[in-house]
């Protein structure tokens, strides 16, 4: 049991739905405050963006691409968000790839109207995130779009993992273990453990078990 225990101790690790490890990302580019227009009109051409309703002229742009790797009933994939200041663009992704992927859309489409400034991780699984910038932003809890969006892929792995074959559990997976008394023991124990785990998190984005319990029958912690 304290093998069992160790290992459910250990961080799960996040990924999106491209399979990229998760680590919210953002990019901060500056430009000429005159020539905003120009720029926002530039993000329009990007395929797949899905711009801000022309009464929000605040609101976000969000990137999008069809489909879905991990979900095929999905129409498509939410890959970026950007949000615009009077002279500075920043943009939100969850994975170090599709940073990368965006931020070349981006430069291609604007061309000279912007300039890269800094980029900023931040450790979803970290109660104070890790965060690497030349922008000191070390006290701005993350933004809610990345909140909604951790909160849903860690919907995404704990759902998954009911049906994965967990080491811990001698190979079974935790439905499959929980059809004996011993089995249930010892899932229960690893949802306490990682119960515990996310009570140490970013509290804004903590999961709750009680649908991962409910699907395999177990009493609540």
């Amino acid at each position: 049991m304290r093998e069992c225990e160790a290992k459910a101790a250990r961080p799960p690790k996040l990924h999106n739905t491209d399979g990229d490890e998760l680590l919210l990302t953002t990019d901060h580019f500056a430009f000429n405050p005159g020539l905003r227009g120009r720029m926002e009109a530039a993000l329009r051409t990007i395929e797949g963006v899905v711009p801000p309703d022309d009464g929000d002229p605040g609101g976000g742009y969000d990137f999008a691409r069809p489909g879905n790797a991990m979900h095929a009933h999905w129409d498509n994939t939410i890959v970026g968000r950007a949000s615009v200041a009077d002279d500075g663009l920043r943009v939100e992704t969850n994975s170090i790839a599709r940073a990368d992927r965006l931020r070349g859309l981006i430069e291609e489409a604007c061309g000279g109207l912007l300039r890269h400034r800094a980029r900023e991780h931040a450790d979803p699984l970290s109660k104070t995130s890790r965060r690497s910038s030349v922008v000191a932003r070390e006290n701005e809890p993350p933004g809610p779009e990345a909140v909604q969006a951790l909160l849903q892929f860690k919907q995404a792995h704990y759902r998954s993992w009911l049906d994965e074959p967990v080491p811990a559990l001698g190979g079974k997976t935790p439905r499959q273990a929980t059809r004996t008394e011993r089995g249930r023991a010892e899932v229960d124990l690893l949802l306490r453990t990682m119960e515990n785990h996310e009570q140490r998190g970013a509290p804004e984005a903590v999961f709750d078990f009680a649908e991962v319990r409910r699907e395999l029958q177990l009493p609540g912690s």
